[in-house]
């Protein structure tokens, strides 16, 4: 299994130092019994917006998906979705993009070539699926 098992931590911690695995551990042990909320946009809402209406809502783990979006708009909106995590205490998961989580400062990626994981300061691991 790839990605986060709720019970186990994150699979495929080999190669990882011990700082690393008990970070990845917590990011698991976060997840463990949470919603996680795929962004999405209408006419009347950005993603931005659904992300905030979703943790105003109680949701504690984003996963921000702009598919067919440009890496700049992704970039903007990362960073404003990062800052509303902050303020909540949520999880941030890219989609798509392992290369935006060092410069959004997003908890991890998921993509379906790549699962990645963040320290949260900037550095992070990809294994390719």
């Amino acid at each position: 299994m790839n990605g986060i098992d709720g019970m186990n931590g994150i699979d495929g911690m080999d190669g990882m130092d011990g700082m690393d695995k008990m970070k990845t551990g917590k990011l698991a042990a976060m997840a463990k019994g949470r919603v996680q909320f795929i962004t999405h946009f209408t006419g009347k809402y950005s993603y931005a917006d659904s992300a905030r209406l979703a943790l105003a809502g109680g949701c504690r783990w984003i996963q921000l998906r702009m598919k067919d979006s440009r890496e700049e708009d992704i970039l903007e909106t990362a960073r404003e979705v990062r800052k509303m995590c902050d303020e909540y205490g949520a999880v941030l998961i890219v989609d798509d993009h392992v290369e935006l989580v060092e410069k959004t400062g997003a908890d991890g990626c998921i993509s379906a070539r790549t699962t990645c994981r963040s320290t949260r300061q900037g550095k992070y691991s990809g294994r390719e699926r």
